[in-house]
């Protein structure tokens, strides 16, 4: 027998193995065929095993389920089928094209999962891939139906700054991503310089020793109020913007747990400095002691921490893309193809599969493929950090 369930939550290719692993323990079923994409799940079983049981266990990995169809396994009938289905998708892919995009703004992962399942809401996008590490998205998409511009404003939409990598400014993508090196340091600098003071407030209620203790503790509420609320909303305010791009797509994110986690924090001390103000008629601590039960500094130190953590991880990803981008400026930028009996240089993306490529001594493969004819020692330390000339013959 086979059933057709409709799931609700998945994202990736690691929510189809979480689901496909507990369906798969149960005693009965004979095989499991889990697609993110269309939200389904296709469960053969030996009549054994109840429907209930199946989506306990998609339940049990974390997703809501319910039977769509059911069907008695047949040999015939489905081959048809399956074969008009691929003949249907091969029309199909002979329309699409793929189209590569720069991507600006992402905090994390989820923020790649965020874009590419709002890409993938388009008509006419079949496929939506996106890289935190290189922030780029490779849409797969059918030109009739969606335009590559209109790929772009999707994205843009979502909260993110996006632009087609093929018309995007090398320079300009390298000053971005300095600027943005920069500002996570500006900004970590900043949370520093103003949450220090709290952090010698909340010393200053473990040691009693620690000068201007009688003097600054009854101030210290509402000097880490003053401190605190730049640090929440300005330094902060990036989070926020997080959080809301995840909650139009309704999802969240990390910006999420860290908005809500500071938010609480704050809030509530703020609540209880307000309080205590109104029922002592008082902005200070009475009786020379700080007012109790605030947590602004919890707030301020886990912006401030993640900040140098974002800072940390931006510094990494432009080291690594420099890298990258070196090791592409080896690569040739020209093939020299044979082409009706004429030799031309045409751009590397340009090749097609069945070219014959033209290298000359001392000259860089511009792309992989199979000698026909002639021989020669060719440089691979790109490749294998040999600095000999390894030989090349046909074959």
């Amino acid at each position: 027998m086979k059933k057709l369930f409709r799931v609700s939550g998945m994202h990736c290719a690691s929510c189809e193995t979480l689901i496909n692993e507990e369906v798969k323990a149960l005693p009965g079923v004979v095989d499991v065929s889990t697609d993110a994409k269309k939200g389904t799940s296709k469960v053969t079983t030996d009549n054994t095993v109840s429907d209930d049981s199946i989506i306990s266990a998609i339940k049990t990995a974390g997703y809501d389920a319910t039977l769509e169809s059911e069907e008695e396994t047949s040999l015939v009938k489905p081959a048809v089928k399956q074969k008009a289905e691929v003949s249907k998708s091969k029309i199909e892919s002979a329309k699409e094209e793929l189209v590569t995009i720069q991507v600006g703004g992402m905090h994390c992962t989820s923020c790649a999962g965020i874009i590419s399942k709002n890409l993938e809401k388009l008509p006419g996008v079949s496929h939506a891939q996106v890289s935190y590490a290189s922030e780029k998205a490779r849409v797969t998409f059918d030109p009739t139906q969606v335009t590559e511009q209109a790929i772009v404003e999707q994205v843009k939409k979502a909260g993110y700054h996006a632009e087609i990598a093929a018309s995007a400014d090398p320079e300009a993508e390298r000053a971005r991503r300095q600027d943005e090196i920069q500002s996570y340091w500006r900004k970590f600098l900043l949370g520093v310089v103003l949450s220090s003071p709290m952090l010698y407030f909340m010393l200053m209620g473990f040691f009693t020793f620690l000068p201007g203790r009688a003097f600054l503790f009854p101030w210290a509420g509402i000097l880490s109020l003053i401190l605190a609320t730049p640090v929440q909303f300005y330094l902060g305010a990036g989070f926020y913007k997080g959080m809301w791009s995840s909650l139009r797509m309704k999802t969240f994110n990390m910006d999420s747990l860290i908005a809500i986690g500071t938010s609480a924090a704050f809030i509530y001390s703020l609540v209880i400095f307000v309080v205590y103000a109104f029922t002592n008629r008082s902005l200070i601590g009475l009786g020379g002691e700080m007012i109790p039960d605030l947590y602004f500094e919890t707030a301020a130190f886990l912006i401030t921490f993640v900040l140098l953590g974002k800072w940390l991880e931006s510094k990494a990803k432009g080291e690594t893309s420099d890298a990258v981008r070196k090791l592409m400026d080896l690569q040739a930028k020209t093939a020299r193809v044979l082409r009706d009996g004429k030799t031309i240089d045409i751009p590397i993306g340009e090749v097609v599969l069945g070219d014959i490529v033209v290298v000359r001594p001392g000259e860089k493969v511009p792309v992989d493929g199979v000698i026909v004819s002639g021989n020669s020692a060719v440089d691979e330390s790109m490749l294998t950090g040999e600095s000999i000339p390894v030989e090349k013959r046909e074959g």
